[in-house]
């Protein structure tokens, strides 16, 4: 029905009516079904109402005993030519298959409660594992969708595939996670490995934390996925680095947040997790402060990229970033040779 219905999916008549509506040689179809008697239902259960891979319409994914023709093994054929299910709920799946959540400290409640039908369908379907729609659907038919869909989701996510990092039946770990949370992450993300010759600097949260301490493994406003913007996190652990940037002057980079301009926050080969060395690093934008005036002079420690011997990165209360007062700093270097005598 084009504007509306009072069956699923718009239908102009109950799934099964509709069907009879064309297939109506009930001799025919007990024979094309291995001699069952009896009135034929949910057809769709096991037949694609539109179009299939597999010849008459059945669904890629058959369910053993369906494919095998054996409908015994899970109904008896009743005197009034209906088929009744042999037992109910879960115990007629425990008959066949293993109890996905037996000793499991965190059963998923669907399985732990026997609704497997909440998931599986019986007979056959177009998805693994016999799901009765994509796996992401049937999740979101009990999971609130508000934490997957910011403005940046993580690939599984976006690829629906749940059971990439959450086990559908239990686990033994918070969130039905099939390991720990570090290991599942670098099941994928191997270039996050640590090398065994790694000879830098190493951030503590990045070896001793998990991963969500900063990332949400489902999607996120900022890019990474951070949790939130990379020098709100930062400062909630760099304390000192927070005070500093309530003196008299902060270094702009660091006034605005940007803290991965220039600090690594997983790995380095350099000091304090920095991307590349001080003098490369500062050179990339104060470039005019490294080059030799025509005819002029450079000061060492500027020509050898030694700028933090002089300045804080973060924030001073002297004038230009300065580790101290200007004529402290010349003195821990130039001798001004003055006598300890008197000259008089």
């Amino acid at each position: 029905a084009p504007h509306g219905s009072p069956w699923k999916m718009q239908l102009n008549l109950e799934p099964d009516q509709l069907c009879a509506s064309c297939h109506d040689n009930a001799d025919e179809l007990v024979n094309k079904h291995q001699g069952m008697t009896g009135t034929l239902t949910q057809c769709v259960s096991c037949h694609d109402p539109h179009s299939a891979n597999e010849k008459n319409l059945l669904h890629a994914y058959q369910h053993a005993p369906v494919a095998d023709g054996e409908c015994s093994a899970c109904h008896d054929d009743s005197a009034e030519g209906a088929f009744q299910l042999t037992s109910n709920g879960a115990d007629l799946c425990l008959d066949c298959h293993d109890d996905l959540t037996a000793g499991l400290a965190v059963p998923h409640s669907p399985a732990e409660d026997g609704e497997c039908r909440t998931c599986h369908a019986p007979h056959g379907s177009s998805q693994p594992a016999l799901l009765v729609a994509l796996q992401a659907k049937v999740c979101l038919e009990c999971h609130e969708p508000g934490m997957f869909n910011k403005s940046l989701v993580h690939d599984p996510v976006a690829e629906g595939d749940c059971a990439g990092c959450h086990d559908p039946h239990g686990s033994d770990l918070p969130g039905l996670l099939p390991s720990a949370i570090t290991p599942l992450c670098r099941s994928c993300h191997d270039d996050m490995d640590v090398p065994v010759d790694h000879a830098g600097t190493s951030h503590a949260p990045f070896v001793k934390k998990d991963c969500t301490t900063c990332h949400d493994p489902h999607s996120a406003n900022q890019p990474a996925l951070l949790l939130r913007t990379a020098g709100d996190l930062c400062l909630d652990c760099h304390l000192k680095v927070r005070r500093d940037i309530a003196s008299t002057s902060s270094h702009d980079v660091v006034a605005r947040g940007e803290c991965l301009a220039c600090h690594d926050p997983h790995l380095s080969d350099q000091v304090s997790l920095l991307t590349s060395s001080p003098d490369i690093l500062c050179g990339s934008c104060h470039t005019d402060l490294q080059e030799l005036p025509e005819n002029g002079s450079l000061h060492d420690p500027a020509g050898e990229g030694a700028c933090l011997d002089c300045h804080n990165p973060h924030a001073s209360d002297e004038l230009a970033l300065l580790n101290q007062e200007p004529a402290a700093i010349c003195l821990e270097c130039h001798d001004v040779g003055q006598s300890t005598e008197a000259d008089f």
